[in-house]
């Protein structure tokens, strides 16, 4: 079969063989270009925003380009993004991801260190991001020690800040830890997300290690826009003001014609 399909194509005109190649390369790229659209959050999973050119939008924000890898030892489960749910933070103006799921999970001398990378982008250029606000639910027993570390870049790759939100031992915080940084205005920045757990990090009589995150969340913050309400109370409180001026200077001017009289 083979060398009957060889001999066809060959026996085409060079030319006639040229336009067959374009027409499989375009039906090759709108194929793949019809998987990439923009991702419902009502019901999505992190492979769901791997495949390339997918993308997610919550208020101002375009979430894209993501990336994600997990290295795993001693028999540990490496996070699987098919079981990752990922929805939406809202309202504005804290908008964002929320991860849950994976698993992130060691026991005894497990490890697993994944890595996620996105973009985000506001698509409203004069409301530009400006805080980054990172947290997670965590647990862990004996001498286990779950972190996330995360970098923000600018669209230059110029880092913006780093931030940590880590549970173990010695840090009794109830299982959930939140982290922010502010930097100057940006229409896009680059998120960078280590998510480490090892299970017997510390030196421990206890007969259990464990460390997990059961869930982490992404939100970012641009400039407080006053609501509706307060920008009415402050134009009436302006034309209340412009009124009583007006009326107590068309007073004097009542006054000074008496006078003149």
């Amino acid at each position: 079969m083979f060398s009957t399909t060889r001999s066809i194509l060959f026996g085409v005109r060079p030319a006639v063989r040229c336009l067959m190649f374009a027409a499989a390369v375009a039906c090759l790229a709108v194929c793949q270009s019809s998987r990439a659209a923009q991702v419902d959050l009502t019901n999505a999973h992190l492979s769901d925003l791997l495949v390339p050119g997918s993308y997610a939008i919550v208020g101002n924000e375009r979430f894209d380009t993501f990336t994600f890898s997990a290295t795993s030892s001693g028999g540990a489960m490496q996070p699987d993004p098919t079981n990752i749910k990922v929805s939406a933070i809202n309202p504005p103006p804290d908008t964002g991801l929320f991860f849950q799921g994976g698993p992130f999970l060691t026991v005894g001398n497990q490890t697993v260190d994944a890595h996620l990378t996105f973009d985000v982008t506001a698509l409203n250029p004069s409301l530009p991001i400006t805080m980054a606000n990172l947290s997670y639910t965590a647990a862990t027993a004996g001498g286990g020690s779950a972190s996330i570390l995360e970098v923000v870049r600018d669209a230059s790759n110029q880092q913006l800040g780093q931030q940590l939100v880590i549970e173990q031992q010695n840090l009794p915080n109830g299982g959930m830890s939140f982290a922010t940084m502010t930097f100057a205005p940006q229409t896009t920045i680059q998120v960078s997300k280590d998510i480490l757990l090892v299970g017997d990090a510390f030196t421990t009589t206890s007969p259990i290690n464990v460390a997990a995150v059961s869930d982490f969340s992404q939100a970012f913050d641009g400039p407080r826009v006053p609501e509706p309400s307060s920008v009415v109370m402050a134009a009436m409180g302006s034309a209340g003001l412009g009124w009583f001026g007006w009326r107590r200077k068309n007073r004097n001017r009542v006054r000074q014609s008496l006078k003149a009289a």
